[in-house]
């Protein structure tokens, strides 16, 4: 056997190596979630009335090194409206890690709301490490802010009142890596808000009719006990 035949051999080894290696490039083992807490939320005209408050909340799970992260949300503003953003940077859940101290456009407890048309508003809020570009330490997986909501309407008798917290409509929903860059295949997971018509008590059938035969019975009793009248003219 020659060296050159040795020599085209080993190369050619190598390359069919060279080739089976897959390339090196930032991979996510399970895509990263945006998630709204609750996910419904269910309110009657028995509980819940116009003025009555309640919080939605935008966690991350399965997510990489955190650098920031922003979150935008449509609604029907004809029947609820945003009040307020907490970012919740005191909780233990809180997506990024302080210090230092994270920097939110726009500054709590505006939420960023814009009236879009009608029976349509949005919502829209960045959290990110320092600025742009970010610094460490990195965010992870947890509660990245939440928005505070006041009902405005109520349904009329029967009927509901529902609408989407909607925070797939644009690429403004997104989460930043350490080096400032949009982190790919994310997925978002909405939530949807619904005011139903209390029900009227139905007052049973059979009841009612116990109730009838009862003040039957009680009037008939009644009318026995009563002494009859003497007739006047035969006395």
């Amino acid at each position: 056997m020659s060296w050159r035949f040795c020599l085209v051999t080993v190369l050619v080894v190598v390359a069919i190596l060279a080739c089976s290696f897959p390339q090196i490039s930032r991979v996510y083992a399970s895509n990263p979630t945006i998630y709204l807490q609750p996910s419904t939320i269910n309110f009657t005209t028995a509980n819940a009335s116009v003025g009555t408050l309640f919080n939605v909340s935008a966690w991350v799970s399965n997510a990489p090194d955190l650098g920031g992260a922003e979150v935008y949300m449509e609604f029907n503003d004809s029947i609820i409206n945003c009040t307020r953003c907490i970012v919740p940077d005191t909780d233990p859940n809180f997506f990024m890690p302080e210090p230092p101290a994270v920097t939110v456009l726009p500054a709590p407890p505006d939420p960023g709301y814009v009236h879009l048309a009608s029976g349509l508003g949005s919502v829209d809020v960045a959290v990110s490490k320092g600025g742009l570009p970010p610094v460490a330490p990195w965010g992870h997986s947890g509660l990245i802010l939440t928005y505070e909501f006041n009902v405005t309407a109520v349904p009329p008798a029967g009927e509901n009142l529902t609408c989407s917290l909607h925070m797939n409509s644009t690429s403004n929903t997104f989460l930043l890596d350490s080096a400032g860059n949009d982190v790919p295949n994310v997925e978002i997971v909405d939530s949807t808000y619904t005011l139903a018509s209390a029900a009227v008590p139905e007052f049973p059938i059979g009841l009612l009719l116990l109730v009838f035969l009862g003040l039957t019975v009680t009037a008939l009793v009644v009318r026995k006990k009563i002494p009859t009248r003497p007739n006047v003219k035969s006395l």
